[in-house]
């Protein structure tokens, strides 16, 4: 759970995660009014095993209360052959493009002069002669207007052109072995570029290959869930991730993996059930969550706070997990501003919980923060 706070804003409360969690308390030092609301989760309930979201889940996919910035830890399999994307230059004036790399995905950001923003979910594995299906999801700034004013512009991906609209859309490459990249590009009504990326493409035989499908033994509510194996590119209707018996909103597919949002809130181990193609595969998985809490959220200068970390979902932990701990800004932690820790099993308690604190002392005005990280190693039935 991250905590924001400025001098001129409410608090709002919600949920970052990392490759196994992720999560920050950042305050405020100096007064201010603090308000806090919990961000809603995609409802499970609601959704369905197949390629397509609902008006409901691309509402609540990850924006800035998601920040996917924040996932900043890949699984090792991802390291070899992967660049990130780079920005084309020569934007239109106004217009501000980035990019954001959480497990799995390359997701592309555009904002508009008038501060609307177009998030575009791509895999992070797109190969030179492959398919591919990416989500798009358009976020206006003024939400009485329901996004109308987006219409006018288009994405373009090798002369193939998308209507912005939200949801899912398949995206065939040209084939040709030599290319190293692909080009996104956001063109306004007039067919004009007003931003673009470049993404990395490779052969097919540079990517790891593996003749069925592999599943992360564990994984956190409100992060990417990434299931590799050999797929054709394109998702079917049938296809889907489902943990607990509860279908994820598919975020992005490639013959390679198979990326999703993982909403199961539930900590503990449970099942995660895959169906690509006409395979099934299942695997016992570990669902992981963070709570951060603090006694005070906004400090004077000299005044000093406790900072609680409850990870949940640990029951039944066969070697030791890694929390690392980092506080920035105007404050000073106890036992140093950067820790790392270590979850021994004989540490967590009977109902899967590890729980710690810390103090924070403010040394000036000014913002700081915390950000807790928590991985879980692979595990083997």
């Amino acid at each position: 759970m991250e905590l924001k706070a400025s001098l001129s804003e409410k608090i709002p409360v919600y949920l970052t995660v990392g490759w196994a969690i992720c999560a920050a308390i950042c305050f405020c030092a100096g007064r201010v009014a603090s308000q806090s609301s919990q961000t809603p989760i995609v409802d499970t309930k609601t959704s369905s095993p197949n390629s397509t979201l609902t008006k409901e889940e691309i509402e609540k996919l990850p924006t800035k209360n998601r920040d996917f910035s924040q996932l900043a830890l890949l699984p090792p399999a991802e390291d070899p052959a992967l660049l990130a994307p780079k920005i084309l230059p020569d934007s239109a004036p106004g217009f501000i493009t980035s990019f954001r790399t959480p497990p799995g995905l390359n997701t592309i950001v555009f904002t508009t002069p008038e501060k609307d923003t177009i998030e575009v979910y791509l895999p992070n594995r797109l190969s030179t002669s492959g398919a591919f299906t990416a989500t798009m999801k358009l976020i206006p700034n003024k939400i009485k207007d329901g996004g109308d004013q987006l219409r006018d512009y288009s994405l373009v991906i090798e002369e193939q052109h998308y209507p912005l609209a939200d949801g899912l859309f398949n995206v065939t490459l040209p084939g040709d072995e030599t290319a190293s990249s692909t080009k996104l590009l956001l063109l306004d009504k007039n067919g004009k570029k007003v931003g673009g990326v470049e993404v990395p493409v490779r052969p097919q035989t540079t990517f790891p290959f593996s003749s069925a499908s592999t599943l992360p033994s564990s994984g956190t509510s409100g992060n990417t869930i990434v299931v590799y194996g050999p797929y054709s590119g394109m998702l079917h209707p049938d296809d889907y991730i489902m943990i607990g018996g509860k279908p994820m909103p598919l975020l992005a597919f490639s013959e390679r993996s198979l990326v999703a949002l993982n909403t199961y809130d539930r900590p503990g181990l449970t099942e995660m059930e895959t169906r690509i193609g006409d395979r099934i595969t299942r695997k016992v998985f570990r669902n992981v969550t963070l709570d951060l809490s603090a006694d005070k959220l906004n400090l004077l200068k000299g005044e000093s706070t406790i900072v609680h970390i409850v990870v949940g979902g640990l029951e039944k932990l066969k070697a030791p997990a890694t929390m690392t701990v980092n506080a920035t800004g105007v404050v000073t932690m106890s036992g140093g501003n950067s820790q790392t820790i270590k979850i021994d099993p004989s540490h967590v308690k009977s109902d899967g919980t590890y729980t710690t604190s810390d103090s924070l002392f403010a040394n000036s005005a000014g913002t700081f923060g915390v950000e807790v990280i928590v991985t879980v190693p692979e595990e083997k039935p």
